[in-house]
């Protein structure tokens, strides 16, 4: 099977977590605004990451055990950042 290129490979796993990402920001920037209240948006730059991780994670290709360990750690770092920050 011959080696799909680069380009190929990388764009899904890029943008789809980075559309999730923007998304989740917007609602909680829409939800700030409304409830004039800032700091909502602070509480969830862990989770998005993690949120983030698991897109790329369904998006993405490469070994799904490792992607997974790797989104799981990085969801356990975004849960502890946001409890941190509330």
């Amino acid at each position: 099977m011959p080696a799909l290129p680069l380009a190929q490979v990388l764009w899904p796993a890029l943008l789809w977590p980075t559309g999730a990402v923007l998304l989740l920001f917007l609602a909680q920037w829409v939800a700030s605004v409304r409830l004039q209240d800032a700091s909502l948006v602070d509480r969830f730059w862990g989770p998005a990451f993690a949120l983030g991780a698991w897109v790329a994670f369904a998006a993405g290709q490469g070994w799904p055990p490792r992607a997974a360990l790797v989104s799981s750690l990085v969801s356990l770092w975004g849960l502890r950042l946001g409890w941190h920050i509330h």
